[in-house]
């Protein structure tokens, strides 16, 4: 299992956006002591695809793309020989192979609004990982 995050500036509410078109976009991905960041992208960024969806009180976030990463995956990521991929298409699974272990699962994206009062330099719509664990994002909104 892991952890990590996902983040970039404001919220465009729900669709299906390129990940290039959100601004500032980071990703940090933890397994087995392996960190996976944007350097460690595979997949053409250009082809990467962020979806957002609302069902009743509950929104959710996966990715999807052409399948042009090295696994074939919607987003792939690679460092060294250690391998992390999310299904392709917009599903819920995910795979890491590092030195510590194989890892397989499904991962859930929610997103929910984070109090206006806590202070932050830039709005985000952050994401909280994977395994078993789920993932859970965080909308920051913008104070000044």
């Amino acid at each position: 299992m892991g952890t990590g995050s996902f983040s970039f500036d404001g919220d465009p509410g729900d669709g299906t956006f390129a990940l290039t078109s959100l601004p500032n976009f980071n990703f940090s991905f933890d397994f087995g002591g392996n960190t996976f960041g944007n350097s460690n992208i595979t997949t053409t960024l250009s082809a990467i695809n962020i979806i957002i969806n609302t069902i009743g009180s509950d929104r959710s976030v996966t990715f999807s793309s052409d399948n042009s990463g090295t696994f074939g995956g919607s987003l792939d990521f690679v460092d060294d020989s250690n391998q992390l991929s999310f299904q392709p298409s917009g599903g819920t699974l995910y795979f890491s192979n590092t030195p510590a272990g194989n890892f397989f699962g499904n991962f859930a994206g929610t997103v929910s609004a984070t109090p206006e009062s806590v202070p932050e330099p830039a709005s985000g719509l952050g994401l909280l990982l994977l395994g078993g664990l789920g993932i859970r994002s965080l909308i920051k909104k913008k104070t000044v």
